[in-house]
């Protein structure tokens, strides 16, 4: 691709002050998660280690029927601010995006090729959050917990978990599980 598609590209689909907008958001992202403090060894936890994913076939078939969506789900009661909200997602979408990668790989292609559509809902509390997750795992839906290792007012000793990843998976599976949540 040359310059000129790309920029054809960028002035047809998405205005200019869209796109510097975004990026100057994604390098604030990145620098602040570059320049924050790393956890010392010893106060490091192990994440739980969950068994690997066993996705049913008929997950396939329904992702390219009805298309595939990621949810993201937050809890409203630890009060993140913004941006820590959109870190947290941040972290989630990319743990579910590997294990997609291993245990769906045709889902997430689709996925990845109909829009790549992110949803994010809110959840009351981490109990809440564990049970949407048994769910999800029951469904034979990609999940992750994301507990935030950083050292601050959000996390209590015992560790909580922050954000819920449930997919890409089928539009259908994922909405038996969050379709009765609220968007954040």
């Amino acid at each position: 691709m040359g310059f000129n598609s790309i920029s054809t590209w960028a002035s047809a689909e998405i205005p200019l002050w869209q796109v510097l907008l975004l990026s100057g958001a994604v390098l604030l992202l990145a620098g602040s998660y570059t320049c924050q403090p790393s956890t010392p060894e010893s106060q490091k936890q192990e994440p739980p280690s969950e068994p690997e994913i066993s996705v049913p076939d008929h997950h396939k078939s329904l992702a390219q029927k009805n298309g595939a969506k990621l949810v993201l789900v937050v809890r409203t009661d630890l009060n993140m601010p913004g941006s820590k909200v959109a870190t947290q997602c941040s972290h989630a979408t990319l743990e579910c995006f590997r294990k997609a990668a291993r245990a769906a790989p045709e889902i997430l292609k689709l996925w990845e090729y109909s829009g790549q559509a992110k949803i994010t809902v809110k959840c009351r509390s981490q109990e809440e959050m564990h049970q949407l997750y048994e769910s999800a795992k029951e469904r034979g839906l990609v999940s992750h917990l994301f507990q935030d290792g950083a050292k601050n007012k959000h996390k209590d000793k015992s560790g909580e978990f922050t954000v819920l990843g449930i997919g890409p998976g089928p539009i259908s599976v994922i909405n038996s599980v969050t379709g009765h949540l609220k968007l954040y």
